[in-house]
């Protein structure tokens, strides 16, 4: 632009001069000519380099300014950068919110699901209850039973002051009479399982027959469970425990919290195989099939029955008499023998479980 200007500059100058020079000049005009040539040189000269700092000038205006717009561009980059940074990390935490959030959501589900499972466990076990009590009103009526829940558990309780003698495991013929009529109406109950347990009070009982209260409870439980097969009660169906004088209900420093104490226990055998999560539980239980044990070629030979101590091996031992006895007493005692059955047909004792 500079050029052009210029170039047409020396244009129009040029034509001034080719009109001076066509007319004649004196000495005065001569020089008042080359005057104003010079001035019309210096101008050509001077015009340009104007032009060139307004041009200059101009451009350094547009350089600086497009130079601020590039900072503030860069500035916007850098704050958009910034704000993509904190939208994506707002983002990682909204899925992880959106994650758990999701788990909880899913663990209230289970928590409901289980939530309704035992609610629909209590419903019914309140209606097995109600059904109980109706079905053993006259019983409970005339003092023959009571039908409670302890420990989760639904159950009829008899006394067994009215069921047997004092420190005996026979039942009396009122108490025969007694465990037939509540046979006869848990029969009806097919689906459930019943479980007898023996109680007894605090009183200590030392005899040949009962060598404490495990073995009179234990007894009783076993009569009870008798007279109901007797009734037609089908065996797999029943159970015996005893519980001696661990599981009291009342005071034992009193006659009557005593009396209470003694007493029979037949429980409904609750049913746990339909709560959530049991089957998987009895998967993971169940034992992998196994192949059949090889017979073994050769058969240990039994244990040597142990010899009495003689007099050297006593006195390498350094026992006292007392040690000896206790020792010999123990070697001649004999192995416990499985009870009798009660009644011809009957099934064969039950080993009692036994609770700490």
């Amino acid at each position: 632009m500079i050029q052009l200007i210029h170039t047409n500059y020396l244009k129009i100058v040029s034509l001034f001069e080719a009109l001076l020079d066509t007319h004649a000049c004196d000495g005065q005009k001569c020089r008042m000519r080359k005057n104003v040539k010079k001035a019309l040189l210096f101008s050509a000269l001077i015009i340009p380099i104007a032009a060139a700092g307004y041009l200059y000038t101009s451009v350094t205006t547009k350089l600086k300014q497009a130079e601020a717009d590039i900072a503030k561009t860069s500035n916007k980059l850098s704050s958009c950068g910034n704000e993509r940074s904190t939208l994506q990390d707002k983002l990682g935490m909204t899925e992880a919110e959106r994650t758990k959030l999701e788990s909880s959501v899913n663990a209230m589900k289970q928590d409901l699901v289980l939530a309704q499972a035992q609610k629909l466990e209590a419903e019914q076990r309140l209606v097995e209850l109600r059904e109980l009590t109706l079905k053993f009103k006259q019983l409970v009526d005339a003092g023959t039973l009571k039908v409670k829940v302890q420990d989760g558990r639904m159950m009829l309780a008899l006394s067994t002051d009215v069921l047997f003698p004092t420190a005996s495991a026979a039942l009396s013929a009122k108490g025969a009479n007694s465990i037939r009529q509540v046979s006869k109406l848990l029969n009806g109950m097919s689906t459930k399982r019943f479980q007898i347990e023996g109680h007894t009070d605090s009183i200590p009982i030392h005899s040949k027959k009962f060598p404490s209260n495990w073995e009179l409870a234990s007894a009783r439980a076993m009569s009870v469970l008798n007279t109901m097969v007797s009734a037609g009660f089908k065996p797999n169906r029943l159970s015996i425990a005893s519980y001696g004088t661990t599981d009291p209900i009342a005071n034992n420093k009193t006659a009557k919290g005593r009396a209470e104490n003694r007493r029979i226990d037949i429980v409904i055998v609750p049913d746990l195989s339909h709560l959530p999560g049991m089957q998987e539980l009895e998967k993971l239980t169940q034992a992998p099939a196994q192949a059949p044990a090889q017979i073994p070629s050769q058969v240990a030979a039994p244990e040597a029955a142990p010899t009495k101590m003689t007099g050297a091996q006593i006195a390498a031992e350094g026992l006292t008499d007392e040690q000896v006895e206790a020792q010999a007493a123990n070697e001649e005692t004999p192995a416990a023998v499985a009870p009798a059955q009660v009644a011809e047909g009957a099934p064969p004792a039950v080993v009692p479980s036994v609770k700490n």
